[in-house]
């Protein structure tokens, strides 16, 4: 198993780990480490990247320098109902600890209109 994510998702900083594309049999590709947290893995487009499936969900859906954030800013928001109203693209947020039997996988969690709501990784940039 491995995952596959957009560049944008998780909170990452992407650095380019080798001088010249790696070209073998199986095609090219680039090695990606996060300059944060760590992670690495493969990217054969602009867009995603291929990480282990020994890592961690958290650790590929959360950079450990998105633990740190206190603020952050809608970019866009596919969810609906009554308690995404106040998430439209531009507003800034606190994130707030998630409720209970909840945690931060895959997203963080704010305050939404009377609950408490996750934000997906590429609905938001850290502030």
């Amino acid at each position: 198993m491995s995952y596959n994510i957009k560049l944008s998702e998780g909170g990452h900083s992407w650095e380019k780990q080798n001088l010249v594309t790696v070209v073998s049999k199986k095609g090219s590709h680039d090695v990606l480490k996060c300059k944060h947290c760590g992670i690495e893995g493969k990217t054969t487009s602009l867009w995603t990247i291929r990480l282990k499936g020994s890592y961690s969900s958290d650790k590929v859906y959360n950079c450990s320098n998105n633990k740190t954030a206190v603020k952050i800013q809608i970019t866009q928001c596919h969810a609906f109902g009554q308690s995404f109203r106040n998430l439209i693209p531009g507003s800034i947020h606190d994130v707030i600890a998630p409720p209970e039997d909840y945690k931060n996988d895959k997203g963080t969690w704010v305050m939404g209109v009377g609950e408490p709501v996750k934000v997906l990784p590429n609905e938001f940039k850290i502030i």
